[in-house]
């Protein structure tokens, strides 16, 4: 919850062959759930390859998260070399770069659902605020995550309950996930009304100094957010 893998870079190893992984690998079995994370901007200077793989029998579900400016694909399911155990994927809410037809899947055996509420978009990212993955305000990305329980809606949903959050991904309430009250840059987990894509929620009460903390004096430190619980960032 609440993760940003961006602009990392991979060069191939002759000795290891072509085919490489640059952000994220679920595998050995493991159920991972990615909840408002944002990947991007990973760069893999390779024949062949992706940014989040799922391999050897996992689990991966994707909720509210953003994938875009990767290379060479943004997420795949098994190998090229092929797999015994079969993996699945499951896409919810979310803004992947190529949709549906940009997810790679080495083998028929393997399992992906693109499920509802996913875009294929620009995801304007801020990159001259303070928090450079942070959305603009034109974003396709805000207020469009998962929306918040209404009488008689499907999971997934998010309930607010006495201002705490929970995301329940199924029916069965031992599948529903603790969210934080902030995002990445410590601001307010849902303005607007509706919780936003990705690792950084855009405050809509916010005026853009507060969205774009500046200081005249270079020998100043910017400690943001201060207070702060989870995190901070130190400028």
């Amino acid at each position: 919850i609440n993760l940003q893998i961006t602009e990392n870079l991979r060069v191939p190893d002759p000795n290891w062959g072509s085919g490489m992984k640059v952000g994220l690998l679920v595998g050995n079995h493991a159920k991972v759930d990615l909840i408002n994370s944002t990947i991007g901007n990973n760069v893999l200077r390779g024949e062949q390859g992706y940014t989040v793989n799922v391999s050897k029998g996992a689990e991966l579900n994707i909720y509210n998260s953003i994938f875009y400016g990767d290379s060479l694909y943004e997420l795949s399911l098994g190998s090229a070399s092929g797999s015994s155990y079969p993996v699945t994927a499951n896409v919810c809410y979310s803004n992947i770069e190529g949709g549906e037809e940009g997810v790679k899947i080495w083998q028929s055996n393997h399992t992906f659902n693109w499920l509802d509420g996913n875009i294929n978009e620009d995801p304007l990212w801020d990159t001259a605020s303070a928090f450079p993955y942070s959305l603009q305000e034109d974003s396709p990305c805000i207020n469009a995550g998962t929306p918040i329980y209404e009488a008689g809606m499907e999971p997934p949903f998010i309930i607010n309950e006495d201002d705490t959050l929970y995301y329940l991904v199924t029916l069965n309430y031992n599948d529903t996930i603790l969210l934080p009250s902030t995002d990445l840059a410590g601001k307010p987990r849902i303005s607007g009304g509706r919780i936003d894509m990705g690792a950084y929620e855009f405050d809509t009460t916010a005026s853009i100094e507060e969205l774009n903390p500046q200081n005249t004096n270079d020998n100043i430190i910017i400690v943001y957010p201060n207070p702060f619980y989870y995190h901070t960032f130190i400028a």
